[in-house]
């Protein structure tokens, strides 16, 4: 079952790579991230994917 990050890039064209480069957070950290549900985000990654 996808993630909400994997559906979230898919929908807009991204890869992990390209957002951990333009955020400045590892690819290893947002693949943690989406496997957790949304409200236990960090503002700084909502932030991030915002931006």
């Amino acid at each position: 079952m996808a993630g909400i990050l994997d559906k979230y890039l898919e929908a807009h064209s991204l890869t992990r790579y390209r957002l951990a480069k333009d955020s400045g957070i590892s690819q290893t950290t947002w693949f943690n991230f989406n496997s957790r549900p949304l409200e236990r985000w960090t503002v700084k990654q909502v932030r991030a994917l915002a931006a």
